[in-house]
């Protein structure tokens, strides 16, 4: 696949972390967020680049915001339902390795990296 500039999608995933309908009430410009999600999320269709979805606690905030949902399942994406803060879990990482052969490590610093 050519690459974009200097992405090259194969090696591309976007990450859509719980842009759920139970916070269309609670965050400020939610539908400037949301119209920014889903234009990253078409032009992840465009150039099939997989999306991972996560839902936090959906049943009490509320599954994927409408306007995303219709295309989401036109990727190789997956839709997570996770009860903690972070996007990296069991399921998630299964997915990561999945698409890339890649074990998930943390990109923040750690105390032994003696900055």
């Amino acid at each position: 696949m050519a690459k974009i500039g200097y992405l090259n999608p194969s090696k591309c995933i976007i990450f859509c972390c719980d842009c759920q309908e139970g916070y269309r009430s609670k965050i400020k410009d939610f539908e400037f967020y949301i119209n920014t999600a889903q234009m990253m999320i078409r032009t992840a269709s465009v150039f099939q680049i997989p999306i991972l979805v996560t839902e936090e606690n959906p049943d009490q905030n509320g599954k994927l915001a409408v306007e995303l949902e219709k295309y989401i399942h036109k990727n190789n994406s997956k839709i997570y339902q996770k009860y903690s803060f972070s996007m990296i879990n069991d399921q998630t990482k299964i997915f990561l390795k999945a698409y890339y052969n890649c074990n998930y490590t943390s990109p923040l610093p750690t105390p032994a990296d003696n900055f």
